[in-house]
Order: C-alpha cells, then structure tokens, then sequence
C-alpha cells in the first residue's frame, strides 16, 4: 500500500472514531444532556441527546470533506507543493478534532459540571 493510501486510512479511520463511540454510548445516555457550559464550568444549556449527532458530523465529517477536496480548488496550486507536509497536517487536524469531538460525547453523556482538568485540556486541544 502507497503512502497516499495509508495516509487516507488513517484519516478515515479518526473520522469515524466519534461516530462509533456516540453509536456504541447512546444507548446509556440520559435523554437531556449539557450542551453548552459558561466559563465557570457550569452547565447553561440542556438539550436533547440526539443532538450529540451533530458534533462527529459537523465536526469531523465535514472538517474530512474540506481537508481532502481543498488542494483540488487552490487556484495558485500551492498545495501541490507542500509534499507530504499537507497529508501530515490533515492527519494531526484530524487528531485533534477526533480527540476533542470524543472527549465532548464524554463529558456531555456523563450529564454533570465539568472539572478544571477537563477545561484545561479542551482550551488546549482548541488552541492547537
């Protein structure tokens, strides 16, 4: 197997890690669920749990689409350019929005306040 070909398998693959962790949770998740939390942690919006769907979706599914069809509507072709460097960024983007969409099905199934700790890594998982 090529490079090209591995480099897309290990993306797709990342893709679809959120999507088999909210399949396989989804069935213990409570009805409401925190959707959205203030500075201090605390939740300010419940919603339905059906809506955890969006995050792998609009996250990952779509941040994929992007990634993998941008190089082909670059009109200065710079992308050509880059090498193997665009395939390394798109595996390390992919990374982290698998690592952030899964810890947010994490903490929003487990239906309470959210610590320091976790936090602490969303900002710095955003951040990066």
């Amino acid at each position: 197997m090529n490079t090209s070909k591995i480099t897309e398998t290990i993306i797709v693959v990342l893709t679809i890690i959120p999507i088999l962790y909210l399949t396989y949770i989804y069935g213990s998740i409570p009805d409401q669920v925190p959707m959205h939390y203030n500075i201090n942690g605390e939740v300010d919006r419940m919603g339905d749990k059906s809506e955890l769907w969006l995050l792998p979706i609009f996250l990952n599914l779509l941040m994929y689409v992007m990634l993998k069809y941008l190089p082909q509507i670059d009109p200065k072709n710079k992308f050509s350019k880059m090498g193997d460097k665009w395939s390394h960024m798109r595996i390390a983007i992919t990374l982290i929005l698998t690592l952030i969409s899964c810890g947010l099905i994490y903490i929003s199934a487990s239906g309470s306040s959210i610590s320091d700790f976790e936090i602490s890594w969303i900002y710095l998982l955003t951040g990066i």
